[in-house]
């Protein structure tokens, strides 16, 4: 079991490197006024728009000792000062890895058509849904982050045999990390994302352009298959829902939250898909369906609002259907049932 556990690899969410845990460094937390801090060139080159100039020293892992506290404790003592850290660093990018991060299934979802300040407020909003009673109706806890941060971190629960909970956790971890997908950096390849979700505003007509003639570019340019074809979980978002709820009868089933009591609702989630399907093929045409249905065969048509005028859902900050993709992905990755 020592064995299997060393040689696994986990890969890091800020380069995509693969490594295995001893190669991941340790990281020295001491104060500057007894472990001098250090300019870190590798970290800037990496990170270019951070501010952070100097920071702890680096220190490799030591095999032996690691070896024999590899299932025990994971600390490390700094070869300068001799304070003990358990701070790992990439070995690439030397970016800090989030506790826990060696127990954590991430899942990596490249995010296209959305700002970088559009999709923090996403996250923070998505965070807000899944703090209510969503994640609990799943069977997941989520865990707090930084309103900054662009992940979204759960630990699963199982019933529990006592009488007074019905859940209790379970140390099972799995993250949401978002990354911008904007067709010019070297993380566009679509190999390095376990799933997608495409932005795209509910469109005012008469239209000026195909929303999707982007997406197809970035589809042809970004895969390696011969077909081209995506075939990992692809949700298509609609924004902006505002615009198209004034239009619908009282009874549509865009205008109730999801009801997601009990674990995943596949059935409003089909319904959901097929009518906002239904409307994308009247705005933009039978060609792009084609396009949707070739090439990204698992997709799903979800729409939300971040600032939907309802007073049940101001009252909580939560948006509207803001959780719905995520749902979905948390689904198809058989992390929900």
């Amino acid at each position: 079991m020592i064995k299997e556990s060393i040689k696994k690899k986990y890969t890091c969410p800020h380069c995509f490197t693969k490594f295995t845990k001893q190669q991941a460094l340790f990281r020295c937390q001491s104060i500057p006024e007894i472990c001098d801090y250090e300019d870190d060139a590798i970290y800037t080159h990496h990170h270019p728009v951070s501010t952070i100039e100097k920071q702890g020293r680096l220190i490799e892992s030591q095999s032996q000792d690691f070896l024999k506290k590899f299932n025990e404790a994971d600390g490390q003592k700094c070869d300068l000062c001799a304070h003990v850290t358990e701070q790992r660093a990439c070995p690439t990018c030397h970016h800090n890895l989030d506790k826990g991060f060696f127990q954590t299934h991430y899942i990596h979802v490249g995010v296209i058509g959305a700002m970088t300040s559009q999709l923090s407020h996403f996250v923070v909003m998505a965070k807000q849904s899944f703090s209510e009673n969503l994640a609990h109706n799943l069977g997941l806890i989520i865990h707090p982050s930084s309103d900054k941060s662009l992940e979204i971190k759960f630990e699963r629960l199982e019933k529990s045999r006592s009488p007074l909970n019905k859940f209790s956790p379970t140390m099972d971890y799995f993250s949401f990390v978002f990354h911008g997908v904007d067709g010019d950096s070297n993380k566009d390849d679509f190999n390095l994302y376990d799933a997608f979700l495409y932005f795209l505003p509910i469109p005012t007509l008469p239209l000026k352009y195909n929303a999707f003639e982007d997406l197809m570019k970035l589809v042809h340019e970004s895969t390696t298959s011969k077909k081209r074809t995506v075939s990992k979980p692809f949700a298509i978002a609609y924004h902006s829902f505002e615009k198209l709820a004034s239009l619908l009868p009282d009874s549509n089933t865009l205008l109730r939250q999801t009801d997601y009591v009990g674990g995943y609702n596949a059935k409003d989630n089909l319904q959901i898909s097929g009518e906002m399907m239904a409307y994308t093929g009247a705005w933009y045409g039978a060609n792009t369906l084609h396009f949707i249905k070739r090439h990204l065969p698992n997709h799903q048509f979800f729409t939300f609002s971040l600032t939907y005028p309802n007073d049940q859902i101001a009252s909580n900050g939560a948006g509207w259907k803001v959780a719905d993709a995520l749902v979905w992905l948390l689904y198809q990755n058989k992390i929900v049932k």
